[in-house]
């Protein structure tokens, strides 16, 4: 708690969020420089202009930032002259992010969450509006086409160029929310969000064991936009669904094979059901007569097909034989006269 902090403690803490305040300003002002200038020469309202933070509060540099500094050291922290890298550290990034869960580098809220300001008043019918929707980064691409009217290139200087992934934000902002999956991948930490759905991995095991390293983690960001709820273990089919399609898009984009999620595993223990999928109908004895229940069957039975065979179904007499098998705990099929097996 900040009330037990030491007073150099304190004073470098507050350097070090007045040092990002700072920026924070230097940007607003030069910005309304950029606006000042579009006004002044009777383009503003006809320029698009999309104002976003590229990742959520940075907790780099630990709790604090790095160690205490004072003196000379403590009011030259962050100037000009300095190359030291400051970072404020993972408490102000608590208060940056509150609600929300980690901070840059992870796919949780914290990390991918940032507001976004577009400005196009010529363009736009719902001025002032507040969008709640999620975007991503893809469609400032998108939305420049768009407003422009331009025909996106299929190919640069005789080179291929990727087909366009974004959607248009003008669209979003007219209150169109595309029907889509968004999708995040940085440093092996991963998110899909589809819907009010969102599945995410972490590459690494949360501090407080809340989570272990590239477990599926599925939050209903309706309800819960904080992440406060694991739901995966309630929705397994969800989780396999945002996983095949996680999947498909990190093979179409062409990320490493290691970026892939691991597909949910499949349970070895047979599963009791509510439904007899299969009846006997014969109820007979192993034996050789195919026709013990006296139902007019005729033929002869189909013999193994081998060592190791755990199961095995055949018929004869029809001119075409067919069989299912079974064998070593894979599924082989023999059809055909002779019963080929294949497989």
């Amino acid at each position: 708690a900040w009330s037990t902090l030491t007073a150099s403690r304190k004073a470098d803490l507050t350097r070090r969020m007045a040092l990002f305040a700072a920026m924070i300003k230097g940007i607003d002002d030069n910005v309304g420089k950029v606006t000042a200038r579009l006004q002044q020469i009777g383009r503003l309202d006809n320029t698009m202009i999309i104002f976003v933070s590229d990742n959520g509060a940075n907790h780099e540099g630990g709790v604090f930032g790095g160690g205490v500094l004072s003196g000379t050291a403590l009011t030259n922290m962050g100037q000009p002259e300095q190359n030291d890298g400051i970072h404020y550290g993972g408490g102000w990034a608590h208060v940056s992010n509150t609600p929300l869960k980690l901070f840059k580098h992870f796919t949780h809220e914290g990390g991918i969450r940032a507001p976004a300001i577009v400005h196009w008043p010529a363009g736009f019918s719902a001025r002032g509006s507040w969008v709640e929707a999620p975007a991503h980064l893809v469609d400032v691409m998108g939305s420049i086409v768009d407003a422009t009217g331009a025909t996106y290139p299929t190919t640069f200087k005789n080179h291929p160029v990727l087909p366009l992934e974004g959607r248009s934000l003008i669209d979003l902002i007219e209150g169109t929310v595309p029907d889509r999956s968004l999708f995040v991948e940085h440093e092996s930490n991963r998110m899909i969000r589809k819907g009010k759905w969102k599945l995410v991995t972490e590459a690494f095991t949360a501090h407080d064991s809340e989570f272990t390293a590239h477990q599926k983690l599925l939050y209903d960001m309706d309800s819960d936009p904080a992440e406060t709820t694991d739901l995966a273990a309630a929705n397994p089919g969800k989780v396999v669904e945002l996983v095949d399609e996680w999947n498909a898009w990190c093979t179409r984009v062409g990320l490493p094979a290691g970026r892939l999620i691991a597909a949910p595993p499949v349970s070895e223990t047979p599963a009791a059901t509510d439904t007899d999928l299969f009846l006997d109908t014969f109820n007979r004895a192993a034996g050789n007569d195919i026709d013990s229940t006296n139902a007019g069957m005729s033929g002869s039975r189909v013999p193994p097909l081998g060592t190791g065979v755990t199961w095995f179904e055949g018929y004869e007499g029809s001119g075409q034989p067919d069989s299912i098998q079974i064998a070593d705990g894979i599924l082989r099929m023999a059809t055909g006269v002779g019963m080929a097996e294949n497989g």
